[in-house]
């Protein structure tokens, strides 16, 4: 099971979870450019310890030296389990 951090900030990921980590399962988020915080904590409790990251997917305009760059890339969400990822698309509000 995951350990649970009480830094509001920084939550604790499973082992071998986390930012470029890749797994069988991916969700590629539409409508937004980010992860939020509030995501990650959402996430760490609905995957319960099972690996699970994030990466993100570079548009062809992609221009690093824009101020805005961010925005011209595709967040994917990677999970080792498949009913991982079907959880987080039923409980994630990405309107939000």
């Amino acid at each position: 099971m995951a350990e649970h951090s009480k830094n509001k900030i920084a939550p604790a990921m499973p082992e071998g979870s986390g930012y470029n980590c890749i797994f069988r399962h991916n969700w590629r988020v539409l409508g937004t450019c980010a992860l939020p915080s509030t995501w990650i904590f959402k996430i760490n409790s609905i995957v319960d310890g099972r690996g699970w990251g994030w990466y993100f997917i570079p548009h062809k305009n992609m221009d690093y030296t824009r101020e805005n760059w961010y925005e011209d890339q595709t967040l994917v969400l990677s999970f080792s389990e498949e009913v991982d990822m079907i959880q987080t698309i039923l409980q994630l509000d990405v309107k939000s």
